[in-house]
């Protein structure tokens, strides 16, 4: 007993003994004091079987998230609007896109004593030849499912996976602007991501006086919202108040973005907030822009409104300071083109409004913030 004098009946010996030989040398010791391993069990595999990789939409592999989640899930559906999103902008982040979705606008524009004489045909020729003509500059098209779409999916004018915002609303809001926009009939979200549209713009009527929507016009965006969110396709809006003065001008550009980027957009199409004609303060067009930038939750490009190209990208190099990531540009680009006979048209195309834009890209690269 001498031998196991200090040895506790449960656990190591008490403190202040030496630990007994028979501890040291009667039991069998340890054959290796190097890293431990499991033991192999024959028969039973050490992982599970891998399952297929999910991806999404655009066919990029993403984690393992639930399939309802992936469609439904804010979270994940933001990421994967996001990513489509980043396809509508050039390789340094920024967006320049060209934006030839109009119809009504057009036929004015063609036409002004008779604008319903001008055929689709005419229309749909002189947006062919717009794609054509600055595909290599721009960063994505801005087309309208009616006449757009279909004519340069017909020619070729654009690839199949070519960058578009394709428009969803209905046309008539010039003839009675209290009615609003509505969606075009039979298209939705859905039908827009499976004719191949990157993103889906919705133009959005706004009260003149106040900037706000009407009840009805924000039920239409946030209807538009859930579709996006279930498609996984980014919402486009871009407010318009109809006789705005160039007084009221700024408050309600602000109001307006505000409102209705939070109902859920993913990008705002915003005009500059001043009239260049009546403001010609540079440092309160550039305060204009800071406040519109505040005001906007999510990021914003800024449209041409038609105006000269000169003072569009005098307001792009101001707005793209105050943050804005890029700008949309129709009429002001193309505008004195469009309407002349095809092979004076596409020679202009070429040889003048190309220049254009390759100057709008560079205001853009220099002054716009890219998107993040």
């Amino acid at each position: 007993m001498g031998r196991l004098a200090g040895l506790s009946a449960r656990g190591p010996p008490e403190r202040g003994h030496r630990r007994s030989s028979l501890l040291r040398h009667g039991l069998p010791r340890r054959p290796s004091r190097g890293r431990r391993r499991r033991p192999h069990l024959r028969g039973v595999s050490r992982r599970a079987p891998r399952l297929p990789a999910l991806r999404d939409p655009d066919g990029r592999r993403v984690g393992r998230t639930p399939p309802a989640l992936a469609r439904g899930g804010d979270g994940v559906s933001a990421a994967h609007r996001r990513r489509r999103l980043r396809r509508l902008t050039g390789p340094t982040g920024r967006f320049a896109i060209v934006a030839v979705d109009h119809r009504d606008s057009l036929r004015r524009w063609l036409d002004p004593d008779d604008p319903d004489g001008v055929p689709d045909e005419r229309l749909a020729r002189a947006k062919v030849d717009v794609c054509l003509a600055l595909s290599d500059l721009a960063s994505g098209f801005m087309l309208d499912p009616e006449i757009g779409l279909p004519a340069v999916r017909e020619t070729g004018a654009l690839p199949r996976r070519a960058p578009i915002v394709l428009a969803l609303e209905a046309q008539g809001y010039f003839t009675d602007p209290g009615e609003g926009t509505t969606l075009l009939e039979g298209w939705d979200v859905a039908r827009a991501r499976a004719e191949g549209a990157t993103a889906v713009k919705l133009l959005v009527l706004v009260d003149p006086g106040s900037g706000e929507p009407t009840a009805q016009q924000a039920a239409t965006v946030s209807s538009v919202v859930a579709q996006c969110r279930a498609e996984n396709v980014p919402l486009v809006v871009e407010p318009l108040a109809p006789g705005v003065t160039a007084a009221d001008r700024r408050r309600v550009t602000v109001t307006s973005a505000e409102a209705l980027t939070a109902l859920g957009a993913d990008l705002a199409k915003l005009p500059f907030p001043v009239d260049p004609a009546v403001v010609t303060d540079r440092e309160e067009w550039f305060e204009a822009c800071r406040e519109l930038d505040a005001a906007s939750r999510v990021p914003w490009v800024l449209l041409s409104g038609g105006g000269d190209i000169a003072t569009f990208a005098e307001e792009l190099s101001v707005a793209g300071r105050a943050g804005c990531s890029g700008f949309a540009v129709g009429r002001a680009l193309w505008g004195d083109a469009i309407g002349l006979p095809r092979p004076a048209r596409r020679r202009r195309l070429r040889e003048v409004v190309h220049t254009r834009l390759a100057w709008l890209v560079r205001v853009a690269e220099r002054r716009c913030r890219p998107l993040a």
